[in-house]
């Protein structure tokens, strides 16, 4: 169990932005090492699971919690109560999968969402991510003094340096993760 937490703990704690391809059958921990993930990319056959239930146990790998926080509670007891599958296409449109593709699709696809990712500046991708992170346990003054905290350390990186003087010069950002 501690190995599967740190899996998912591992995606989900990671200071880049973490995209699941998703083929084929999301079966248990491996549907919340996706729902830990930032993104997830599904084939529009893809076929998710969490089975506990057909085989005698709760929701393990942090299930319960990944799965309210895209779906609310109501939604989320609805799939784990049941035990059911849900295809790509249908966890596209409970806002569980961000596309639905075809199988074929789905890989090239999340490599050209990882390089676009590779080439943004990545502590702000990294800052997004936390105060992301960060919201399920705040109130609107906490987010507001966690940016108040975050932006002006951001505004001595080189990326906003970068950024900054590639706006005004109306060209292409070389962002360096810096």
């Amino acid at each position: 169990m501690r190995l599967l937490h740190r899996m998912v703990r591992a995606v989900a704690s990671t200071n880049k932005p973490v995209i699941a391809a998703v083929r084929g059958v999301c079966i248990g921990v491996s549907w919340s090492v996706a729902l830990a993930s930032d993104f997830i990319i599904a084939a529009e056959d893809a076929r998710f699971q969490f089975a506990f239930r057909h085989i005698g146990l709760a929701p393990d790998g942090g299930a319960a919690f990944l799965l309210t926080r895209y779906i609310g509670i109501q939604r989320a007891k609805e799939l784990m109560y049941s035990g059911r599958f849900v295809t790509g296409l249908e966890a596209k449109q409970l806002g569980l999968a961000l596309e639905a593709l075809t199988a074929d699709e789905v890989l090239p696809r999340a490599i050209a969402m990882a390089q676009d990712f590779a080439a943004a500046p990545t502590i702000a991708l990294s800052m997004m991510k936390r105060q992301f992170d960060a919201t399920p346990a705040q109130n609107l003054d906490g987010a507001l003094d966690f940016e108040a905290n975050i932006q002006p350390l951001m505004t001595q990186t080189e990326d906003f340096r970068e950024g900054t003087a590639s706006f005004k010069e109306k060209r292409k950002p070389a962002f360096k993760g810096a």
